[in-house]
């Protein structure tokens, strides 16, 4: 309840043109060899969930568990709250969205201009997604394997076909619940 709370209550608007270089604490930049070995280092462990995912693998030395729960979920939200919006630097999904949008430049494809992003959503997408990742956590006891495997690649599905829609950085102000939800713990320490 209290991350309902929170989620739907009037925050910042998105910036237009995108961020620069996400910052950490009141006035510090991450160096560019930092963010991108955190960029690395996420699609190599999203690579290696989507093999692990449709050719086996479960037990101990499952990486969809250890990436989920430990890498993008309890570790962000930890360093979010202590440093700053860290988040921004590993965010797995726009680091695949920037790849494809480059990709896609490359060969000449355009989107156009990123629809309208419906004032009457707000933020509950983000909510949605929040529930659902503390469902499989806490109800459905999803702890790894195929079935946390097919979550996390429908959700970066979503999460990239959002991203094209509504434009990079509206979707992972309003609608991408891991974005929300580590913005919202770095600006309660970092106002």
């Amino acid at each position: 309840m209290s991350f309902l709370f929170v989620m739907v209550r009037k925050g910042p608007a998105p910036q237009p043109g995108g961020k620069s270089a996400p910052q950490i604490g009141p006035d510090h930049t991450a160096p560019r060899w930092l963010r991108y070995g955190l960029q690395a280092l996420g699609l190599i462990a999203w690579i290696w969930i989507v093999v692990q995912t449709f050719f086996g693998g479960n037990g101990d030395g499952d990486v969809s568990a250890i990436f989920l729960w430990i890498f993008g979920w309890v570790g962000p939200a930890l360093i979010s709250g202590l440093i700053g919006p860290v988040w921004a630097w590993l965010n797995l999904f726009a680091t695949i969205h920037q790849i494809l949008s480059a990709v896609a430049g490359r060969l000449g494809v355009t989107g156009g201009r990123p629809a309208q992003y419906p004032a009457r959503l707000g933020r509950w997408p983000a909510i949605v997604g929040f529930v659902a990742v503390v469902w499989l956590e806490l109800v459905f006891h999803v702890e790894g394997g195929q079935p946390l495997g097919l979550f996390m690649i429908a959700y970066t599905f979503i999460s990239v076909v959002a991203m094209a829609y509504f434009g990079r950085e509206t979707w992972l102000a309003q609608g991408e619940t891991f974005s929300v939800w580590f913005e919202f713990l770095s600006a309660s320490c970092w106002p």
